[in-house]
C-alpha cells in the first residue's frame, strides 16, 4: 500500500508514504499473510536517499500484525535495516543491487574484448550470487534456513 518512486523522481513523501489506518482496514478485510508498504524507499537506488520512516513501520505492524516487506530496498545502509528489521519488516526486495551485479560481470567479461555470450553470463550470475549472499549477511538471515544443501 502507498506508492514507491523511482530513484530520480522528485517527490512529496507525504502522498507515497502507506496509510497507517488504510493498512490496518486492507489487512483486516483481505486476511493477507504479508503487507508491502512504502516509507521512503524507492525502485532504485537514489543518490539522495529519503530516510525509512521507521515510526511508522513501528505503527503499522501494530496496527495490522503480520509481517511487513519493502520492495525497493536496495541501497539501505545496515543501521537502517536493522531499525526496519525491529519494526517488523521481515522481508525486503533488492532487485536493483543484485541486478547491478549481474551487469559488472556481463561487462567486466565484454571489456576484455570479444568473448562468448555464456562466459559473459556465467560471470554476471557468479557477481549476483556473490551479491546475493552478501544481501543474505545484510539482512541478517544469511545460514539460518532451516534447509541445508
Amino acid at each position: 500500500l502507498g506508492k514507491i518512486p523511482d530513484a530520480d523522481e522528485q517527490v512529496d513523501w507525504t502522498a507515497y508514504y502507506t496509510d497507517v489506518d488504510e493498512a490496518e482496514r486492507f489487512v483486516r478485510e483481505t486476511g493477507v499473510d504479508t503487507l508491502a508498504i512504502s516509507v521512503g524507499i524507492v525502485h532504485g537506488i537514489p543518490g539522495d536517499p529519503q530516510p525509512l520512516d521507521i515510526p511508522r513501520i513501528e505503527q503499522i505492524r501494530e496496527v495490522t500484525g503480520v509481517p511487513l516487506v519493502l520492495h525497493g530496498a536496495s541501497g539501505l545502509s545496515e543501521d537502517e535495516v536493522r531499525a526496519a528489521t525491529a519494526a517488523g519488516v521481515h522481508k525486503f526486495n533488492a532487485d536493483t543491487d543484485l541486478r547491478l551485479a549481474f551487469r559488472r560481470g556481463i561487462e567486466r567479461v565484454f571489456a576484455q574484448g570479444d568473448r562468448q555470450l555464456e562466459e559473459a553470463l556465467a560471470e554476471g550470475r557468479d557477481l549476483m550470487v556473490d551479491a546475493t549472499i552478501e544481501k543474505l549477511r545484510h539482512y541478517g538471515c544469511y545460514g539460518r534456513s532451516a534447509v541445508r544443501a
